[in-house]
């Protein structure tokens, strides 16, 4: 057996993403649209529905001013369900 069928194989298994991962990154996007602040998915910290953000103080009162606006275009999110930022 070559070792290119089974690494065929095994890349239709690295397209998939956690939930956490695909909201994180959705919710990245959409402060970016919103507030014009750009922030990395690995500064998103989603638990219990609940996105905590690891940012300066100044960058997080800006998103939390927008925040019903960011929450309300997050209910669009089919895998993850995101009720709070903090």
């Amino acid at each position: 057996m070559s070792w290119n069928n089974i690494n065929i194989y095994l890349k239709k298994f690295t397209i998939f993403t956690k939930p956490e991962k695909a909201a994180s990154k959705r919710l990245a996007d959409i402060i970016q649209k919103e507030t014009n602040i750009e922030i990395s998915e690995r500064s998103i910290f989603v638990k219990n529905n609940t996105a905590y953000l690891k940012i300066p103080p100044i960058q997080k009162n800006e998103i939390i001013l927008k925040k019903e606006k960011i929450l309300f275009l997050l209910k669009t999110i089919p895998e993850k369900e995101i009720v709070d930022i903090r």
